[in-house]
């Protein structure tokens, strides 16, 4: 774990801190080191977006409540647009028991979100497969409202982590969100 820190931000330094591990694991798991090494086959990226899809789709319905006053997020329509392009479809979500009080949805969108600046690393490892065309990996591009979506979101884990156990719910809630991530991409989805 890094034991620096984010002056003026201690909130996002302990989500980070306390996910530090199974963040650098996970940008490790096969699928996401094909694409960095350019041999990810078509089919399979195509099932990664589905597995993907049932992570964000679980967790936009778990966080709801608590994106009141953050912008909406784009990310399963994009999703759906690139599975479409793909000719693919969703995965079939996993079980999984969703973050309970506002401020472990809080801790799962910190994670959720956060994916987007690996995001844009990915769009452009994905030119092997893609060119310049966009179809099929508009997800990992985002939209022009991901930094503002997250200054909202760090504004609010900021504000609302300074209140009595706030923070030990946001870290349950970012640490289950990784392990629902993990399921998601490393184990085999039963429908």
């Amino acid at each position: 774990m890094n034991s620096g820190g984010s002056p003026g931000f201690p909130v996002r330094t302990a989500l980070r801190e306390a996910t530090d591990e199974v963040h650098r694991r996970l940008h490790g798991v096969p699928p996401f080191q094909a694409i960095a090494d350019g041999r990810l086959a078509l089919a399979d990226y195509a099932a990664l977006l589905g597995r993907i899809h049932a992570f964000h789709l679980l967790i936009e319905q778990a966080c709801g409540a608590a994106l009141s006053g953050l912008l909406p997020s784009r990310r399963i329509a994009l999703l759906e647009a690139d599975l479409s392009a793909l000719g693919a479809a969703p995965a079939p979500p996993p079980s999984w028991h969703p973050p309970r009080g506002e401020a472990a949805a809080l801790g799962a969108l910190y994670v959720a979100q956060g994916s987007i600046m690996g995001g844009k690393l990915i769009h452009r490892q994905l030119d092997y497969l893609f060119g310049k065309a966009e179809a099929g990996r508009t997800y990992f591009r985002g939209s022009r409202d991901d930094a503002l979506r997250w200054r909202m979101l760090c504004l609010r884990l900021e504000q609302d982590g300074a209140a009595p156990d706030a923070l030990p719910a946001m870290i349950a809630g970012a640490q289950g969100a990784f392990a629902l991530f993990g399921r998601c991409i490393e184990e085999p989805l039963l429908a």
